[in-house]
């Protein structure tokens, strides 16, 4: 397919889902990512500085991720993530993931996330693990993009579930999570083993 016709191909879709949802939520802009010819990422007008993403899919939204750059309290980040305030300290800014759900696509929204996180934060990427369906925990997905807990027992006990190929049961280890700076390669790259 030549340019023109990639390029119809794309706004047809486009408009196709923008007649599915608020027009005026829809960005009018080139930013647009195509993972491959029948999907396409689209980013959604920010809220109160909330950055959210649509999943595309022949023309059905298959997934969505929300995210901001936030400053918050402290957790047991490593150094890269704290400074020092005063006599407290603060986690330096980060790309907060408030919410992913999605079909497959999982991945490349994150992958979104850490494109501005690399522009914006150094890297740094904080998110709660919360289990959507109420029966499994989503632990071993975000561990697989890079992410760690902040204990490492709870890490190796992750691992030793994606060894064993076994879900993980919801609640089993506390929710919050960090992308370490080596891992940010790793999650840009990342590719889905088969």
């Amino acid at each position: 397919m030549g340019k023109i016709g990639f390029a119809f191909d794309i706004t047809k879709q486009v408009a196709n889902f923008v007649k599915t949802c608020n027009k005026s939520s829809v960005l009018q802009t080139k930013f647009l990512f195509r993972p491959n010819l029948n999907e396409f990422i689209v980013p959604l007008k920010q809220q109160n500085g909330e950055k959210i993403c649509r999943y595309i899919r022949n023309e059905k939204q298959i997934g969505e991720i929300r995210y901001v750059i936030s400053k918050g309290n402290i957790g047991k980040y490593p150094d890269y993530y704290l400074d020092v305030v005063g006599k407290n300290k603060v986690t330096k800014p980060s790309v907060f993931i408030s919410h992913l759900e999605a079909q497959g696509c999982g991945a490349n929204l994150m992958k979104v996330a850490a494109k501005d996180a690399e522009k914006f934060t150094d890297g740094r990427m904080i998110l709660d693990a919360q289990s959507v369906d109420g029966m499994t925990s989503p632990d071993a997905f975000y561990y697989k993009l890079g992410f760690r807990k902040l204990n490492q027992k709870e890490n190796e006990l992750i691992k030793e579930y994606i060894d064993k190929g076994e879900k993980i049961p919801p609640d089993t280890f506390s929710d919050r999570m960090y992308l370490p700076k080596e891992k940010l390669f790793h999650l840009l790259n990342y590719k889905k083993k088969y």
